[in-house]
């Protein structure tokens, strides 16, 4: 068997990888939604059980671990899409009209959808934290 593989095959596996990192992105998020709502049913059914105030304040930590996580997949999509991205450049040199979907979403007049997408995401962990926090404290007393 030939040890070297060719860039096509590179491309195909890291494209294959970086299509696995938004999956578990997508599971992590229903999960962490999943396990934020029973963790509060469970309290909510055994409020009179509770004595520790802290308790409550699970929810909140499965959303931190959660969108520390997520962030950690998206970091490690931004490194394989920064050698797709020079992959492409030897596949498709200076080709302009199929310049490779990395490139093409490198090019500044695309940049703002990656840039909202980032963006998207941490408004909606910090608002998911926040509510969580909210609750945490109201469902305490």
């Amino acid at each position: 068997m030939d040890a070297h593989i060719t860039h096509i095959e590179q491309y195909k596996m890291l494209r294959e990888e970086l299509m696995h990192h938004m999956r578990e992105i997508s599971r992590l998020e229903l999960y962490g939604a999943i396990a934020v709502g029973a963790t509060y049913t469970w309290l909510l059914l055994h409020k009179s059980d509770i004595t520790a105030r802290a308790v409550w304040f699970i929810p909140p930590c499965i959303v931190i671990l959660c969108s520390l996580r997520c962030l950690a997949h998206t970091l490690h999509i931004k490194s394989i899409a920064r050698y797709l991205k020079l992959l492409e450049e030897l596949a498709f040199k200076d080709e302009q009209v199929v310049p490779g979907w990395e490139r093409y979403a490198s090019i500044r007049a695309h940049k703002w959808i990656t840039a909202s997408e980032v963006l998207t995401s941490v408004v909606m962990w910090i608002i998911t934290f926040g509510v969580t926090i909210i609750a945490s404290y109201f469902f305490s007393k």
